[in-house]
C-alpha cells in the first residue's frame, strides 16, 4: 500500500502480518481525496481518524498538508503498524492511539474540522456513528465528518447528511455539523 498524493507521495505505508481489516483501496483514496481537496484547508485542518486500521486515510491527510492527526485504533498490532509508519515517513504531528472509537468519543475534549470514520462494515453501531459524533461535539462547526461503509448501510435521512459517493464496492457518506 502506498500514499497517493501529496508530499508523501509514492512512499510505501507498512500493513502488520496477518492484518484484520479491510484497507481502503487506492481507487476509494483518490475519489475521496480529489472531493476532499476543494473543501479542505488542509493547512488549519485537525483531522480525527475513526477505526484507524492502517492508518492510511489520516496519513494521505498529512501528505496534503493537515495541521495534526488522531488516528483511534482497538488492535494494539494495528496501533503498533501505524506508530511505525508515522515514524518511518517522519510524521511528528500525528499520534496513534489505542482505544475503543466508540468509548473515546465522548472522553475527547477538543475539536476537529475533518473525522474519517472508517469502523467494520457489520458492525452493531455503525449506523450510530454521525449522531455520536455530533452529539460529542468533537466535530467542529464547519467541520466534516465522512463515515466509510458498504450499501448496507443508508444515511440519506440523516438529519447532518449531505451526500455520499461510491467508488467500487465502498460508499463515503458526508455530514456536517448543523448543531454547531
Amino acid at each position: 500500500m502506498r500514499v497517493i498524493g501529496g508530499s508523501l507521495k509514492g512512499r510505501s505505508i507498512h500493513i502488520p502480518s496477518g492484518f484484520r481489516g479491510r484497507p481502503t483501496t487506492d481507487f476509494a483514496k483518490e475519489g475521496l481525496f480529489n472531493m476532499l481537496s476543494s473543501r479542505i484547508d488542509w493547512e488549519n485542518t485537525h483531522v480525527l481518524e475513526l477505526f484507524a486500521g492502517t492508518g492510511s486515510l489520516g496519513i494521505e491527510c498529512i501528505s496534503r498538508g493537515a495541521k495534526n492527526l488522531l488516528a483511534v485504533e482497538l488492535s494494539p498490532v494495528h496501533v503498533s503498524a501505524i506508530k511505525r509508519n508515522y515514524q518511518e515517513l517522519n510524521i511528528a504531528n500525528a499520534q496513534a492511539l489505542r482505544a475503543d472509537a466508540f468509548k473515546i468519543i465522548n472522553n475527547i475534549e477538543r475539536t476537529f474540522e475533518l473525522i474519517v470514520a472508517d469502523p467494520p462494515f457489520d458492525h452493531p453501531m455503525m449506523r450510530k456513528i454521525p449522531d455520536l459524533i455530533i452529539e460529542s461535539k468533537i466535530l467542529s462547526g464547519d467541520g466534516v465528518l465522512i463515515v466509510e461503509h458498504d450499501r448496507s448501510a443508508n444515511f440519506s435521512e440523516h438529519t447532518a447528511f449531505e451526500e455520499s459517493r461510491t467508488f467500487g464496492h465502498v460508499i463515503f457518506s458526508f455530514f456536517r455539523n448543523l448543531k454547531a
